[in-house]
């Protein structure tokens, strides 16, 4: 028996997700001021009904589980990462121009683009799938793919489709050739060091 068991946790889920909406929220709609001074009433309101909206739908509530503990991390490692800077001996405005890179925010926008994106694939993914094959003007495409994967149309999940497309070798030179097309931008672009 684990001395922690985190297990009915699970079951709040929608109370957690509600939360932390919530206060992110009306946080960014007390900072931002989008109907002037002295409304913090209004954003509280505002807050809580997208709150209520976003807690009660199953695929939200599903989204933000998946991509949460993601976006947690990169912030947890940006925050070692600024941590271990300050513990060499960084002054303040080296790591002010450090965030300012726009390389780095360029990882860091790619970063969390791909997990929102990976977080729709996994909320929405098998959804999506079902309802493809579903549609029977489509089902001849569906079945001529899946042949050329040795798998049966009805069989599998999205988890190992998206696999098998992922690691497919067509996929990996594509991969590959974009990988190589941006660095020949990144490079092409950087301007001359003097």
């Amino acid at each position: 028996m684990a001395l922690l068991n985190f297990a009915l946790l699970q079951h709040f889920s929608a109370l957690f997700i509600f939360l932390l909406v919530f206060v992110l929220l009306y946080a960014v709609l007390s900072k931002a001021k989008f109907f002037g001074e002295g409304k913090e009433g209004l954003y509280a309101i505002l807050a809580f009904i997208a709150a209520i909206l976003i807690a009660t739908s199953n695929f939200t509530v599903r989204l933000i589980s998946i991509i949460v503990p993601w976006y947690s991390a990169l912030a947890i490692i940006a925050f070692f990462i600024l941590l271990v800077f300050g513990v060499i001996g960084a002054k303040e405005s080296d790591l002010g121009s450090v965030v300012k890179n726009t390389t780095l925010r360029g990882w860091i926008i790619g970063f969390s683009v791909a997990i929102l994106l990976f977080g729709l694939a996994f909320t929405f993914g098998e959804t999506l799938r079902q309802v493809g094959y579903s549609n029977s003007s489509q089902q001849n495409v569906t079945t001529s793919i899946n042949q050329s994967f040795n798998q049966n149309p009805s069989g599998g999940n999205f988890s190992t489709d998206l696999v098998r497309t992922l690691f497919h070798p067509n996929m990996l030179g594509l991969m590959l050739l974009f990988l190589v097309a941006m660095f020949a931008m990144l490079f092409l672009t950087k301007p001359a060091s003097k």
